[in-house]
C-alpha cells in the first residue's frame, strides 16, 4: 500500500537529514529490543537502560495476591480481528470477516468444552464494543472486558491467536493452546504472525476449521525452557531491576550530573 512506500521510504533516510538529535537513552524490555534499534534515532553515545515491559509492572502488583486456579476453565484471548478499529484507520483490509471467523472458533470451544470437561470465557480486547453488535459471535459464553490479567490468572489454560497478553500467560506459566482459521491463514501477516508466536512457545498453530484432533496432553503442558526463552527476549532480560519501570528511570536520573 502507499502507506507501506512510504514507512519504507522514512526508514530508509538518516534521522540527522531530518534535523532529529540521536537519543541518550534507550529505556529496554526484552533482549530483543537491542535488535529494534534501528527504528530509532540512536548513535553509539546512546546508553541502554534494561527495564521491562509495563505488562511485568502489572504482574509485579498481581503475582502476590490470593487466586484460587481453575483447572477448568480456559480463556480466549480475543482480538477483536472482525472489527478492530485499526482496519479503518490504516486502511487495512480485515484480515478476516466475522462470517468467515467465528463459526469454526466456536466449534473448537464446543469441541475443547465437550473433550476436557471446561467452560470458555472470552477476555474481549480493549477496543471492542461487542455490545454494540446484536450478534453473538462466541456462543453465549461470557465475555469479559478490561480484566485480562484476572482471567489468565485463574485460569487453567489459555487459547490464543498472537495476542500481546500473551505476556501474562507466560508470567503466570499458564499452557497455551494456538488456533488459527482458513481465512487467517490466507493473511500473510496474520498466519506469520500466530506461527511464529506459537514456535516461541513451542506450540503448531491448531486449524479450528480443519477436522479437529488434539493432543491435549501437549497442549495443555508448558515448555519451561521456551517460556523463559520467551521471557528473556520480550518480557524482561535476566539481571534487570525488581522495580517499577517509573523507579527504574528515577533512579537512573539521580546519578547524572546536575
Amino acid at each position: 500500500s502507499f502507506l507501506q512506500l512510504l514507512d519504507a521510504f522514512f526508514s530508509r533516510v538518516p534521522f540527522r537529514w531530518w534535523g532529529i538529535r540521536p537519543a541518550a537513552l534507550l529505556l529496554a524490555g526484552g533482549a530483543c529490543s537491542e535488535q529494534k534499534v534501528a527504528a530509532y534515532p540512536m548513535d553509539r553515545e546512546t546508553r541502554t537502560l534494561w527495564a521491562h515491559k509495563l505488562d511485568y509492572d502489572v504482574y509485579r502488583n498481581e503475582r502476590d495476591r490470593p487466586m484460587p486456579v481453575d483447572a477448568k476453565m480456559g480463556v480466549f484471548l480475543d482480538e477483536y480481528l472482525p472489527f478492530h478499529p485499526d482496519y479503518d484507520r490504516l486502511k487495512l483490509t480485515p484480515f478476516s470477516e466475522a462470517e468467515a471467523y467465528s463459526p469454526g472458533l466456536r466449534r473448537f470451544f464446543d469441541f475443547l468444552e465437550r473433550e476436557r470437561g471446561a467452560g470458555i470465557v472470552i477476555a474481549a480486547h480493549p477496543h471492542s464494543r461487542y455490545e454494540d453488535r446484536p450478534e453473538d459471535y462466541f456462543g453465549g459464553r461470557p465475555v469479559v472486558q478490561g480484566k485480562t490479567l484476572e482471567l489468565v490468572r485463574k485460569a487453567g489454560f489459555v487459547i490464543a491467536h498472537s495476542s500481546t497478553a500473551l505476556n501474562f500467560a507466560v508470567l503466570f506459566q499458564k499452557p497455551v493452546v494456538f488456533v488459527t482459521t482458513d481465512s487467517l491463514q490466507r493473511s500473510q501477516r496474520m498466519a506469520r504472525s500466530i506461527q511464529a508466536m506459537a514456535a516461541w512457545l513451542g506450540k503448531t498453530p491448531i486449524n479450528v476449521d480443519a477436522p479437529l484432533g488434539v493432543d491435549w496432553e501437549r497442549e495443555l503442558t508448558v515448555d519451561e525452557k521456551a517460556y523463559a526463552r520467551y521471557r528473556e527476549a520480550y518480557i524482561k532480560k535476566a539481571g534487570s531491576p525488581e522495580k517499577p519501570v517509573w523507579q527504574i528511570f528515577s533512579d537512573h536520573l539521580k546519578t547524572l550530573k546536575a
